[in-house]
């Protein structure tokens, strides 16, 4: 928070007043017990009704919790007109709700953006199949030898990632760069996805599966 978000009226007011803000409270309390069944029988369509004010904020997670402090912030809007009418501009305060939890919801969602573990790991592979230090092999057609090891395959414009080596190459990289990654508990654990027979890769069902841009990334 910024000194110049801060309302240094209502800060003042609020403060040569704190007696009275835990009979404040205890009367919010009052009200939520007072009302309960009915505020639960309409917060949950409460949420998804605002859930589509905070789409595109990132992580899921963003949009849900924006969708319920909003929602609570509503709560408290009721309260205030029915329990003190003429103290509270519901519209005023509503828009104000809104605009400051988009806010916060675009400014969070930025920050999980950037340490957005899938977003990271197909970074990667882009990087390492556009730089020649890794490939994937082509289902059809003539295999020519390509450079750098390869972590996984190609059928049209899907590719199927080797989970093992794909893990392997993601790790050992994020370490190189100072980025840190550990080796996973279910990748170590589980069957790895390349034929121990063959080195060729086994059935695409066998396959950890992810959707890359077209052509070689």
């Amino acid at each position: 928070m910024q000194a110049d978000q801060v309302n240094l009226e209502v800060l003042t007011r609020l403060q040569h007043g704190s007696e009275r803000l835990p009979h404040a409270l205890r009367d919010y309390i009052q009200y939520i017990h007072d009302e309960f069944d009915a505020i639960d029988s309409v917060f949950g369509y409460m949420c998804e009704e605002s859930r589509a004010e905070f789409q595109g904020m990132g992580h899921a997670r963003v949009t849900e919790s924006l969708s319920y402090a909003f929602s609570a912030l509503m709560v408290l809007a009721n309260y205030v007109s029915r329990r003190h009418p003429g103290l509270l501009d519901v519209e005023e305060f509503t828009s104000w709700a809104k605009t400051s939890l988009q806010s916060l919801g675009a400014a969070q969602g930025m920050a999980t953006q950037e340490l957005d573990p899938v977003r990271i790991i197909l970074e990667k592979v882009q990087e390492a199949i556009s730089s020649g230090s890794a490939h994937l092999r082509e289902e059809a057609g003539p295999q020519t030898h390509r450079r750098g090891v390869q972590i996984g395959w190609k059928r049209g414009t899907d590719v199927f990632l080797l989970k093992q080596p794909t893990w392997k190459f993601i790790t050992e990289s994020l370490q190189a760069t100072g980025s840190g990654g550990r080796r996973s508990p279910r990748a170590s654990s589980g069957r790895d996805s390349m034929s121990a027979a063959t080195s060729q890769p086994a059935l695409p069902g066998e396959l950890e599966r992810s959707r890359l841009a077209s052509g070689e990334t």
